[in-house]
């Protein structure tokens, strides 16, 4: 709005030294009060045109900033579902090694709990669209796609990553009432995930931003409590820390 008030501030300096010419031509006025003031205009238009370069290079520069944020965001999103995913592996792993184990010795005909190798390869493809969604930062979007993830693939291995996405994205945008909810949602149906430490430490966080300061400090001291020497303990210290008076 700004650089659009200077470029039509220009054009009417421009118009306007146009019209003091023909105004001092037809009342007879000296050519040197003239061409003072169309001096004076043009070093005017000058500084307003200086100004406005220097406002362009910081949008610029914001931009450029804002972009770097963006793509900071995505690559540290990929970093943690990759994690999230290694870890699901190695679960996966050690649960079938120890079916299989309890199979034989005891002849049991154990059936699995996730899906066929068919279906599998589709929850993958609709939790890699809904991911992607998040990393464009189209957050609504990309809530919709995990809910409708977790309807079609409820015990998917990627359901618990789904659910703690979409707690995630509503406490990206700031709906912490619903961001709450959704990782008490996390930590009721999915005690054994990978991301439970998080959603306790987002959960803290979120009774804080709710001014549930009591719930919030009890939260984070709980967790501590129970992951001591993490990451998530540490954060949890942190802003305990920066809490107190």
């Amino acid at each position: 709005m700004r650089i659009g008030n200077f470029i039509l501030l220009r054009t009417g300096l421009a118009l306007g030294t146009a019209l003091i010419l023909s105004s001092c031509a037809s009342s007879g006025g000296s050519t040197s009060d003239t061409g003072n003031r169309t001096v004076d205009l043009l070093v005017e238009t000058e500084d307003l045109q200086a100004e406005l370069k220097q406002l362009r290079n910081q949008v610029e520069m914001q931009q450029n900033t804002l972009d770097a944020l963006k793509r900071r965001q995505r690559e540290l999103y990929d970093d943690l579902d990759r994690r999230l995913r290694q870890r699901e592996r190695l679960a996966g792993t050690t649960a079938g090694q120890q079916a299989r184990f309890v199979s034989q010795t005891q002849g049991n005909d154990l059936r699995s709990a996730t899906e066929d190798s068919g279906d599998d390869d589709q929850a993958q493809q609709a939790y890699d669209a809904a991911f992607g969604l998040l990393k464009q930062s189209r957050y609504g979007d990309s809530i919709k796609s995990f809910s409708a993830f977790l309807e079609r693939y409820p015990h998917s291995r990627f359901a618990p990553n789904a659910q703690y996405w979409i707690a995630e994205a509503n406490y990206v945008t700031r709906d912490f009432e619903t961001a709450l909810v959704e990782f008490q949602k996390l930590t009721k149906q999915y005690p054994d995930s990978q991301k439970y430490p998080d959603a306790l430490l987002k959960i803290g966080y979120s009774q804080l931003e709710l001014d549930k300061t009591e719930e919030g400090h009890q939260t984070l001291e709980n967790l501590i409590e129970q992951y001591p020497d993490t990451q998530v303990a540490i954060s949890a210290k942190r802003r305990l820390k920066k809490d107190m008076p």
